[in-house]
């Protein structure tokens, strides 16, 4: 039987190493970085109905990784929660700059512009959401309701026009996301 000394280097090494392992430091795939925990931070405080500071979370996550679609988005629930319809839309503005081809994120921008009175660029959204989603999809269905409404309030009067933008900005609905 072969005995091995506590003096052997191989012996310290497997020791400092099963201590460093087994101490209270993280290992490298259980660190979260920075972004996402302020962007959980950001979805806590969304789900408990406190919207600033969800804009604020998600904003700081954002300073961190603005390559972060999912954090654009959830901003933009966030400023919306607070009827912040101009600032929704910009969040969603940036998240199509990363991914121009998200269809939830068009059609929920088309819906904002429609609140802002902006038509043409609703208009544009709605087609370009309707050219990415499949035909059957729940989607679709709210894409085509949206050109809907534009077209019908295309044939209304400028007054009347004004008076249905408003009112509908008063009873906005949830944006929608899958």
């Amino acid at each position: 039987m072969i005995k091995r000394e506590v003096n052997s280097p191989l012996i310290w090494i497997t020791a400092i190493f099963l201590l460093f392992s087994l101490s209270g430091t993280a290992r490298a795939d259980e660190r979260m970085p920075e972004w996402l925990c302020q962007k959980r931070a950001g979805d806590t405080c969304l789900r408990a109905g406190n919207a600033a500071d969800a804009v604020g979370a998600y904003r700081a996550a954002l300073r961190l990784n603005p390559e972060s679609a999912e954090t654009w988005f959830n901003l933009a629930i966030a400023h919306y929660s607070q009827k912040d319809i101009s600032s929704a839309a910009g969040a969603l503005e940036n998240l199509l700059r990363l991914d121009p081809e998200d269809a939830e994120a068009r059609y929920n921008l088309a819906c904002l512009l429609v609140y802002l009175g902006d038509k043409e660029g609703a208009f544009r959204n709605f087609e370009s959401a309707r050219n990415k989603v499949d035909f059957n999809s729940a989607l679709s269905k709210y894409i085509e309701q949206g050109l809907e409404f534009l077209r019908q309030l295309e044939e209304a009067t400028p007054s009347a026009q004004d008076l249905i933008l408003f009112l509908l900005a008063q009873g906005l609905p949830a944006l929608q996301h899958s």
